[in-house]
């Protein structure tokens, strides 16, 4: 009976946290990224506003960057390790459909797809929002990249055109708008598994 409560609550929690997820990475991708990178200049027709844009978009993006990493990526583990105990814990009554009456397996099937999606991040997003800092002499925590320049000393930041202190030091060699879009689309992949594991869980508690 204890066991059934503990996963039911759990379960509850998991479907809450996914549908959050997926909310937030959708928001990400079809809001927040593609209005930083709205009317963003041409590198080859506006250089200067390009430049400026770029490494304005370098220092933007690590604030949403942290967000992403204090809240998401713990909810993230916390679904995973929910959906794995949930499973384990139903597939012990040593028959297929557990103790509540649910099949294990599609929680532990979940619990996978929670995994590659924390993988995924580290492996394939992480190197993006690196880049897209680098953009503003960042690292993708937010903190300047300290480089010494010819005579030695640390660099500074520079006026530009627009008159502002934006770090001159970005790697201008990446292109902004392509890192953007190629992090949104694979960020895509974040929105899609916690609406499927959630709505694996909202099933298998209405079963």
């Amino acid at each position: 009976m204890a066991s059934q409560l503990v996963q039911q609550g759990l379960s509850a929690g998991v479907i809450a946290i996914d549908f959050f997820l997926s909310g937030n990475a959708l928001t990400q991708s079809t809001m927040t990224l593609p209005s930083l990178i709205a009317s963003f200049p041409s590198k080859s027709t506006d250089p200067t506003d390009h430049a400026y844009r770029s490494r304005l978009l370098g220092t933007q993006w690590p604030v949403c960057w942290r967000v992403g990493n204090v809240i998401m990526r713990p909810l993230s583990t916390v679904s995973t390790l929910s959906y794995a105990f949930i499973s384990w814990s139903s597939s012990r009554a040593g028959n297929q459909n557990g103790v509540s009456g649910k099949d294990w397996r599609p929680f532990a099937f979940a619990a996978i797809l929670h995994l590659t999606v924390i993988i995924h991040s580290a492996v394939n997003l992480q190197p993006v929002n690196d880049k897209l800092a680098g953009l503003a002499g960042r690292d993708s925590a937010g903190e300047e990249k300290k480089k010494k320049n010819v005579n030695g000393s640390a660099g500074e930041k520079e006026k530009d055109a627009h008159g502002s202190g934006v770090d001159k030091k970005g790697d201008e060699n990446e292109d902004a708008v392509a890192l953007a879009t190629k992090w949104i689309r694979w960020n895509y992949y974040r929105a899609v598994v916690p609406m499927l594991t959630g709505g694996i869980a909202l099933w298998q508690s209405l079963a």
